[in-house]
This record gives C-alpha cells, structure tokens and sequence, in this order.
C-alpha cells in the first residue's frame, strides 16, 4: 500500500473521526472530504483570495496551504483537507475578538447568503437539485465526527462553502460532468436525509387510502388537480377578454415565461393551445369593432407597409425611452415623420430589433431573463406598434395609456436590475440595498405628483396638451369646445380656426366652428362650415342636424326640413330635430306633414312638453280647436302649469273657440309666472286681446 505523505497523514489524522455515536450509514471523512473537493470549483473564488474570517483563519489556512503537498490545492486556491483542518478555530469563532465585531461578520455573512439564495438560485446549473445536494452535503459534514459546527453555519463561514456559494464560477473553472455527478448522487443518498423529514415520509407511506388501499395515486390526483385549474384559468382568461382586450397577448407572455423558466417549450405548453385560439378570435372580433363601430374605417390612414415598420420601430424605442425615463410626458405627442428613403429612419427598426436578438445571444452569460422580459414586453405591446389601424392614430401615434399592460415585464426586471445593484453596492455601504430603492422610488412618486395638478379637469388636462404639443389639433378643438360651454364664444373662435389650420380634414373642428358662429348670429358662415363637416363625416348625425338647424336661423324653411327628415329618421337622432323639423314645416305651410310628424314625435318622447305644445298648434292652424285644446291641456298638467308659452298656446286655443273669458284667466295665470320682460311683452297685448273679444294673429 502506498504511503501517505506526512503532511497529508496529519491532515487526514485532523479530521479522523472521534470518540463520537456513529450513526447508521453515515458517509465517511474521506467521501465527505472528497465531494467537497469536487464541489469546490462550483465556487466563485478568486485564485489566492483569502476567504478567512478572522486572524487565527488567515493563519490556519496559511499553514494549511505551506503543508500540503504539491498539486492537492486546487487552482481556484482551494483545499479541502487544508481548509477543514486549518479553519476550525474560525469557523467556530472563537472569544478573542470582540462581541461586535464577531455580530458584524456574522451578520454580513447571512445577508450575502440570503441575498444569493434568493436572487441567484436560477444560475446553478444543476437547479434546485444541486442546491439540495449542496446542504445534504453541508448536514454530513457537521456531524461532530467531522466538525463541531451547525450545516448553516458550515455554509456562512466555510471558506469553500462561503458567502458566495450559490454563484458559480466561469464555465472553464467547472470540474468535470462526472465528477459533478458523482459527488451530486453521493450527497443524495437516502442516509445522508434529516431523521425527520424519513419519519414523515414513512408515515405517509404506512397511511391507509380510501377502501383499503394503501397509499394515493399522486399521478392521477395532480392531472385531476391540473385539469381543474386549467379550466379556472380559460374561465378568467374570458372574463379578462371581455373586461379589456389587450389581455389578448397573455398566452404569448406565458409561453415566453415559461421557456425563461424551463429553458424550453414542452408538452406542458400545450395548455396555451385554447388560450391562443380565445385571443385570436377576440382580436378579430376586436378588430371588426374598431372598423365598423368605433370609426377606423373611415380613418384612411395612408401608411405603406414601410412606413408601418418604421412607425413599429419609432414606437418601441419611444415606449421604452419613456418608460426609464418619464420625463416631458405628455397626453397627445407630436407626430413623427415616417420617410422610408431616408436611410437614418431605418436605424430604429433596426436597433429594436438587435436588442432582444442581442440578449438571446448573451442568455448563457447574463441568463434568460433579460431576454424574456424584453420579448414579452414586445409581444405584449405590438398591436399598439402600427402594424393594426387604431382610432388614436388620428391624433398621434404613439400614447402612454398603451403600454400600461407591457410595462410590467421590463419593470420587473429593472427591479431585479436594482437588486443586484444595492447588492454590489452593499459592500461600500451596508443600507445601499435598501437606500437605493428607497431613492428611486422617492423620485418617482416626485414626478407622479408633480403630474397630479394636469388631471385636475380637462382645461388644465388640454392647457398642458398645447404646452407640449403645440401642434395637437384636438386639444385646440377641445379647449373651443370648452369656451363654448363656458359662454365664451368670442375666446373659442379662434382655437377652433386654429384647430382646422393644424388639420382642416378634421370634421368635428368644423362642426364647433359652426356652432360658435351660429351663437354669434353669423348663419351664412355657419351653413358654410357645417357644410364642410357635412363633406368630411357623410354619415354625421350631429352635422346634418346643425346644418338644417342653420338653414333655419337663416330663413330657409324647406332646405332646413329636407336636411332634417333622414335625421330624424334615424333612431340615435336629438329630440331638438323633431321640433326643429316640426317647426320648419309649419313655418314653411306644411300643415299635414307636420301634424304627422308631430304626432310620432308625441308617441316617441311622451314627456316632452314641446310635441305636445307644436302638436296643439298645428291642430289650431288647422281647425282641430277641440283635439288642440285637449292636447294643450295636457300639456299644461305635464308642466305643472308653470310653462307660459303652454298657457298662452292654450289661450290662443280657447280665444279661436271664442271663449274670451276663459282665455283671459288662462292668460293672467301665464303673467303671474313672471317669466320675465320679454315674456310680459307678448302676453300681455294677447290678454288686452281676449279682454276686448279678439284673437291675436
């Protein structure tokens, strides 16, 4: 038998077990020994770096290393026998140092060990089975034949199983795949198990299952399980679909979390197989609303498949520039030019394309999810890049309210980023890893206020839209809309001018144009401009209304009826149009068609006292006193009596029956109303009327 150095036979004699209780199937020294010095390369050691602890390590693994014989050390600096023998006295921590020194390392040490088990268990090659195998591993070894110390603090303070134990080294500094395995199965044995944990799997196992049958078929109970989670799943995935339809992406951000995961897409995926046909068929649903409903189809937004490309790239740069830094946001952006022959615009596609294609290429090194979270971010965001007509691409091309759903991807990992960040800066300052989240999130909740006051009501919403986008027509459009509302007609003329010098195709500026000049008593200008709403939006309801209203002011009773009759005809009309039309045909001699019309507008809108009222005149002009007077009686009830236009309509009637009397009671209680000046001036020259027995024209 070969003999054993003299440096080794003392290494060896160190760690020879003693007097101690052996537990069955224990492993011995030299196998523990030997599957440390396997796993050890896994570390991430530099070569000569000092991992000890105190004074008396540094001097123990001096002596460890001085000893050994040559080509025991391993090349990352690293000897198992020398670090086992050499380390005891650190490794249980001694009295010489200080109380607080001693807490300070022993501190440190546990926040860099939970910090790389929670972050960095993805990078072990072999997965959770090589974490297990590495606290198997430790467990065994602290048996006190070994090392009178705890298996956590064996993986704290150890210098081969130290504050970086989960991370692993560069792939040429990996032992061989043997090796690995080797020292994996070896520390997997069913021996090298806590006591507990083998109690409890025992009485599992000695637990009867339903009708005798000893034990449970776990395969078919978790298919079963599985199978009704799926099923809960589609569930909610329809209800997400008809809640908002941008959750239509999820199927694709799950097959991508899981390759992140797994590595690759397997059977399991298979699962996504009903969500994806749900999501395609609510996209084309979702796509046919947008066209038919929502008005998409008459955008005719002139974009070739170049421009649409381009546009794809500008927009995903601008969604992620925006998103790391939200600074100058806005509500409506300016739009950007779209020149497929100018070669610098073909740089964006370009370089969003080189960013995922960049981070697949460094998954071995930088791992998946880089790349997961940029191709799930994408896939998430691309109906909103251009590729579908979306009615918000009449005012801009790009919004923030499109990536609120996608933002959640690279959010998550610039959250990890901002771990690992305050972990490496931890070792300059012990509360960076939590100063620099705190300073981040300080700073965005700053900016999230600072946003608070633009939301306040829609002219501080719309100022702020001018102030960023001074080009944006509908915010100009709106704040028109706004003045008008507010009586101020002479401020909204000019934003809506502005408005139609920005874009004149836009039909709605026209359209408040005309109502602000009608408001100003200017009806030629005002036909003018709703005829060129009119010309933009063929199939507007409002446009036609307020042409033929205009048409009105100007004195045109038959063009004012014709444009008001397919109005309404249709069933989204304004009851203003039935009086309107109702009105203009009275005024223009029509008697017949406006007792028709009239009387469907009566049955269609029962409550409307004006039908009632223009229904009771009409008949008046016709010679129906009996029906107009009960119309008109009707109509006085309905409003309580307190309309003096009803009363005065119900006195004209009762005069044209030469009921004089009745018709000055009626029309004293119409003055008592004190409908003001103008109203006194029409009723009381009727009352002086009926007082001398004659009707009023």
């Amino acid at each position: 038998m070969t003999s054993m150095p003299a440096s080794r036979k003392a290494a060896a004699t160190t760690l020879a077990p003693r007097s101690c209780p052996s537990r069955p199937g224990f492993p011995t020294s030299t196998r523990i020994l030997r599957a440390i010095e396997i796993l050890g390369p896994r570390l991430h050691l530099r070569r000569g770096r000092d991992h000890s602890i105190c004074r008396r390590g540094r001097e123990g693994a001096a002596r460890g290393r001085a000893s050994s014989p040559r080509g025991t050390i391993p090349r990352h600096g690293f000897s198992a026998k020398a670090a086992a023998s050499s380390e005891r006295p650190s490794l249980a921590m001694g009295s010489r140092p200080d109380r607080a020194r001693r807490a300070r390392v022993r501190a440190r040490l546990q926040r860099r060990l939970d910090v790389g088990r929670r972050r960095e268990r993805h990078r072990l090659r072999a997965g959770a089975r090589g974490e297990r195998a590495l606290h198997d591993l430790a467990r065994s070894a602290c048996h006190p034949a070994v090392l009178p110390i705890g298996p956590y603090d064996l993986l704290d303070r150890a210098p081969a199983l130290g504050a970086r134990a989960v991370r692993l080294p560069r792939r040429e500094h990996r032992p061989p795949r043997a090796e690995r395995a080797a020292a994996v199965a070896a520390a997997h044995r069913p021996r090298s198990r806590h006591p507990r944990f083998m109690d409890r799997l025992r009485a599992v196992r000695r637990a009867p299952g339903p009708r005798g049958i000893r034990g449970v078929d776990h395969r078919a109970a978790a298919d079963e399980g599985r199978a009704r989670w799926l099923a809960v799943a589609i569930v909610t995935f329809a209800l997400a679909l008809l809640s908002k339809s941008v959750t239509m992406t999820l199927p694709l951000a799950l097959g991508i979390v899981a390759w992140w995961k797994r590595g690759r897409l397997g059977r399991r995926e298979i699962a996504l197989v009903p969500f994806l046909v749900a999501a395609i068929a609510f996209g084309l649903l979702t796509i046919h609303l947008e066209y038919e409903n929502v008005g998409v189809a008459r955008l005719a937004l002139p974009l070739t498949m170049a421009q649409r490309i381009l546009l794809a790239g500008r927009a995903a740069w601008f969604y992620g520039v925006k998103l790391a830094f939200p600074w100058r946001l806005g509500f409506v952006y300016p739009r950007s030019s779209l020149d497929p022959s100018r070669p610098v615009a073909w740089l964006f596609p370009l370089g969003a394309l080189a960013v995922p294609t960049g981070l697949l290429l460094l998954r071995s090194r930088i791992g998946r999810g880089p790349a997961a979270a940029a191709l799930a971010w994408a896939a998430t965001l691309a109906p909103m890049l251009g590729f579908f007509d979306i009615f918000f691409f009449r005012y801009s091309w790009v919004s923030d309210h499109f990536q609120y759903h996608a933002s959640t991807m690279p959010l998550a990992l610039a959250g990890v980023g901002l771990a690992r960040a305050g972990d490496r800066f931890d070792r300059l300052w012990k509360h960076a890893h939590v100063a620099l989240p705190a300073i981040v999130i300080a700073a965005l909740a700053a900016r999230s206020i600072q946003r608070v006051p633009i939301f306040h009501d829609s002219v501080a919403l719309w100022t702020d839209t001018v102030r960023e986008n001074p080009d944006a027509w509908i915010a100009w459009n709106n704040l028109g809309r706004l003045a008008l509302d507010a009586g101020r007609v002479d401020e909204a003329e000019p934003m809506l001018r502005r408005a139609i010098a920005i874009d004149p195709r836009q039909h709605e500026a026209w359209n408040n144009l005309g109502i602000c000049l009608m408001d100003r008593r200017r009806g030629a200008e005002a036909v003018f401009a709703f005829q060129r709403a009119l010309e933009l939006h063929p199939s507007g309801i409002a446009e036609r209304e307020n042409l033929g209203r205009a048409r009105f002011l100007i004195g045109d009773w038959r063009g004012a009826a014709g444009l008001l009759r397919p109005v309404v005809a249709d069933p989204r009309h304004d009851p203003d149009a039935d009086v309107d039309l109702v009105e203009a045909l009275v005024r223009s001699g029509n008697w017949t068609e406006a007792e028709a019309y009239g009387r469907a507008a009566r049955a269609r809108f029962p409550e409307d006292t004006r039908f009632h009222l223009l229904l009771g005149v009409v008949l008046r002009k016709k010679g129906a006193l009996d029906e107009a007077r009960a119309v008109l009686e009707d109509a006085a009830a309905r409003s309580g009596r307190r309309d003096p236009v009803v009363l005065d309509a119900l006195a004209m009637t009762l005069a044209s029956s030469a009921r004089f009397d009745e018709a000055a009671r009626v029309e004293e209680e119409a003055l008592r109303l004190n409908a003001g000046p103008g109203a006194e001036a029409v009723l009381r020259p009727h009352l002086e009327s009926f007082r001398r027995g004659e009707t009023p024209r």
